[in-house]
């Protein structure tokens, strides 16, 4: 059915080009590097699902849920350290860029009544990563979660209107 979270998710991250944020060289040795569109993809919108969602739990829900499964588009399910790499030195390289403290900027307007609903709707009790970086790197995951919650909350109530 088009009223699952999984399609509004969608709606809004095909909307956005993400290949400008997820810029990553290319090495020749190893294994195929997974796709960070489709990574970001499954992290953001377990923390959307979720509130918190620990690298373990995203990889059980990958191999588990159907929505995570058609979201990795026919890619076996990624590791715990996938993910964790991935988050570690992928996303929070690039919050941590100009370009991103640009947008953080812009977006911290009144933030203290988000922080509010997502400590009670999401049932969002405390940080459980541990480090300067890695806390900012959770709070903006559950931060974007929220967003996109919201965003498909909305988009509901307007199907419902039509």
């Amino acid at each position: 059915e088009k009223s699952d979270p999984v399609y509004t998710f969608c709606e809004v991250m095909d909307s956005i080009d993400l290949r400008k944020y997820l810029a990553a060289p290319e090495s020749r040795t190893g294994r195929k590097r997974y796709n960070s569109e489709i990574l970001l993809k499954v992290i953001l919108f377990a923390f959307m699902e979720k509130g918190y969602a620990s690298v373990r739990e995203i990889e059980k829900l990958c191999k588990t849920d159907i929505r995570f499964m058609w979201l990795l588009q026919d890619e076996s399910a990624p590791s715990h350290m996938t993910i964790d790499n991935f988050m570690n030195e992928t996303l929070l390289g690039n919050l941590n860029s100009v370009h991103g403290a640009l947008l953080r900027m812009n977006r911290s307007i009144q933030a203290e009544g988000a922080f509010g609903a997502i400590k009670w709707n999401k049932a969002y009790q405390r940080i459980h990563r541990r480090g300067l970086k890695s806390v900012i790197l959770e709070i903006a995951m559950i931060s974007c979660g929220f967003n996109l919650h919201k965003y498909h909350l909305k988009s509901l109530i307007r199907q419902l209107a039509a």
